[in-house]
C-alpha cells in the first residue's frame, strides 16, 4: 500500500509540474481516499493542497477555495515546513485572484526560501516565474527580470526536462522586458513561445502569451494585429474559465475598437463584458462566504 501511495504522489507531482491539472485532480481523489482510510493527516494535506491548485488552474474557483480552507485548517494543527510551503503557494492563488500583489509577493518569497531549503528545485523555478509576474504587475521590472532569469536557469537544468516550467519562465521574462520597453527582446521571447507546439497544451500560459503579444503590438501601433492576438487570448481564457483574464482582455478589446471607431464590435464586446462581470460577482460571493 505505502509503495502505491508513494508512486501516486510522484505521479501527482509530475502532472503538476507539467501543468496537466485535470489529470492531477483525478490522482488527488485517489490520494484523498487513501488518506481517509488510513486517517493520515499528512496525506490529506497533500491532497487538499493539490486539489486547491488544480481546481484554481482549471477555473473552478468555488472548489479551489473550498480546498484552500481545508488545507489551512489542517496545516495550522499538523503542518510541517513542506506543508507551510504548500500553504504559501495556494494562498498566493487567493492573493493573485483578488489582486493583492503585496501579499502575493510576500508568500511567494517565503515559498521560494522554503522550497530551496527542502531542495524542491522545480517549485523554486515555478515560484520564481510566478514572483516575476507579480513584480511586473507592481512595476518592478528590473527585479522581475532577475527573478525570471533565475526561474529560467533552474528550469533549463531540470532532469527530466519540463517544458511547462521553461514556458512559464520565458513568459515571465518577456513580461519584464516589455515593462522595461525592451521590445526587441520581448518579441524574440514571445515568438519563441508562440512557435513552440507545447504552448497549445497549457491554456493559462497560452492566454498570457497572446495577451503579452497583443500588448506589444498595441505599443507598436498595430491595433488590428493586437485584436487578433486578443481574440486568441480570450478564447484560451474562456476555455480555462479564467474570468479575471477574460475581464482584462475584454477591457482592452473595447478600448481598441473605440480607437478604430468600430462601435458596433465594441458594443458587442461590451455586452459580453457585462455578462462576465456578473459571473465574477458570483465568484466573489463564493469566496467571501
Amino acid at each position: 500500500m505505502s509503495e502505491h501511495i508513494r508512486e501516486l504522489q510522484v505521479s501527482i507531482q509530475t502532472l503538476r509540474n507539467q501543468g496537466k491539472y485535470k489529470e492531477m485532480i483525478e490522482g488527488c481523489y485517489q490520494l484523498l481516499q487513501y488518506a481517509t482510510d488510513l486517517e493520515d493527516r499528512q496525506l490529506q494535506m497533500d491532497a487538499y493542497a493539490n486539489f486547491a491548485l488544480g481546481f484554481y488552474k482549471i477555473g473552478d474557483i468555488k472548489d479551489a477555495f473550498f480546498y484552500i480552507e481545508k488545507h489551512a485548517m489542517l496545516c495550522e494543527i499538523y503542518g510541517d515546513k513542506e506543508d507551510e510551503m504548500d500553504s504559501n503557494h495556494i494562498f498566493f492563488l487567493l492573493y493573485e485572484y483578488t489582486g493583492n500583489y503585496v501579499k502575493a509577493k510576500k508568500v511567494l518569497e517565503n515559498s521560494i526560501e522554503l522550497a530551496a531549503k527542502l531542495k524542491k528545485v522545480n517549485l523554486v523555478s515555478e515560484n520564481c516565474s510566478e514572483l516575476s509576474t507579480v513584480l511586473s504587475r507592481m512595476g518592478k521590472y528590473e527585479e522581475a527580470l532577475r527573478v525570471g532569469e533565475k526561474g529560467a536557469s533552474i528550469a533549463a537544468q531540470l532532469e527530466p526536462y519540463c517544458p511547462f516550467l521553461v514556458m512559464k519562465a520565458i513568459l515571465a521574462m518577456a513580461q519584464a522586458h516589455l515593462g522595461k520597453s525592451d521590445f526587441e527582446t520581448a518579441n524574440s521571447l514571445l515568438q519563441t513561445a508562440v512557435q513552440d507546439p507545447v504552448l497549445q497544451d497549457y491554456a493559462r500560459e497560452k492566454t498570457k502569451c497572446y495577451r503579452l503579444l497583443a500588448h506589444l503590438q498595441r505599443l507598436q501601433k498595430q491595433s488590428k494585429e493586437a485584436l487578433v492576438s486578443l481574440a486568441i487570448a480570450d478564447e484560451s481564457a474562456k476555455g480555462s474559465k479564467n474570468y479575471m483574464q477574460q475581464k482584462e482582455i475584454q477591457e482592452t478589446q473595447i478600448e481598441l475598437y473605440r480607437e478604430l471607431n468600430d462601435f458596433e464590435k465594441g458594443f458587442e464586446i461590451q455586452n459580453l463584458h457585462i455578462q462576465l462581470l456578473e459571473e465574477i460577482h458570483r465568484m466573489d460571493a463564493v469566496i467571501q462566504r
